[in-house]
């Protein structure tokens, strides 16, 4: 069960590193009513970066492997039940 979290770990930070490479591509999906994309994208980096790191820790793998399926499982849900009320920039 341990080795699934810890080979997704790279895989995350390797996802947030690319906020920091590639901002711009984050950038146009980040809805136009939130102020500061650029931030926020780096900021959602950062946080992607440290829970993939931390996910390949054994005294934190197990609540952080929770917390990200928690997020992902409500993200998708969130996903499929609505319709975004706001247009990606090209």
């Amino acid at each position: 069960m341990r080795a699934l979290p810890a080979l997704c770990g790279p895989f995350f930070v390797a996802a947030g590193a690319l906020h920091f490479a590639r901002p711009r591509a984050y950038e146009a999906i980040v809805p136009d009513c939130l102020p500061a994309r650029r931030a926020l994208v780096y900021a959602s980096g950062a946080a992607e970066a440290l829970g993939g790191a931390a996910l390949t820790h054994p005294a934190t793998q197990k609540r952080v492997a929770l917390t990200v399926k928690l997020t992902v499982t409500d993200a998708a849900g969130n996903t499929a039940t609505s319709t975004p009320k706001f247009k990606l920039r090209k």
